[in-house]
């Protein structure tokens, strides 16, 4: 499974289908698992290649020491910088933190999905997007002829509540 994925693809799997809700909720602990399991070995990544930056800067600096270099501590890790193979284990880490920060938010993003599937759970538990709770699925011409029923409906109560309430006053 790990190199079936990318970072892409999570990114594509963000959108949650109502229509798939049960699906939906199958994947999200197991794609979740998978994104931090992956973030792990990414973070474990960048730490090994930080270590690695320091002591390549430590071996450096004390190269340049012992060669006879003076200078403040600074300056010798300036000139440290400038070695081709402290350069390029630099880039690596820089390129392996930004991925990492990048699994990070895809982690959040998919903790933020989570979140939003228990909100759609609650609302279909409560039918909230069943036909019944949103109101009836008939033709406007039907509609419109069910509230004009209703419409004479109220209109035949009010009118013998009237009558009766005129009565009494009467009597």
């Amino acid at each position: 499974m790990a190199a079936e994925y990318t970072i892409n693809d999570f990114r594509k799997m963000l959108r949650i289908n109502k229509h798939r809700l049960d699906d939906e909720l199958e994947l999200q602990a197991e794609l979740m698992y998978w994104i931090s399991e992956h973030l792990v070995k990414i973070t474990s990544q960048t730490a090994h290649l930080k270590n690695e930056l320091e002591k390549l800067d430590a071996v450096i600096i004390s190269e340049l020491k012992e060669s006879g270099q003076k200078g403040a501590a600074n300056l010798l890790a300036g000139k440290a910088k400038e070695d081709p193979e402290r350069e390029s284990t630099w880039m690596r880490y820089q390129v392996s933190l930004a991925d990492q920060m990048k699994w990070e938010y895809m982690l959040e993003a998919w903790r933020s999905r989570g979140f939003a599937l228990t909100g759609l759970g609650n609302l279909y538990s409560a039918n909230y997007f069943s036909p019944t709770s949103v109101g009836s699925t008939s033709t406007k011409e039907s509609s419109q002829e069910s509230y004009e029923q209703l419409r004479e409906r109220i209109s035949e109560k009010r009118t013998s509540s009237d009558s009766k309430s005129r009565r009494k006053v009467l009597f």
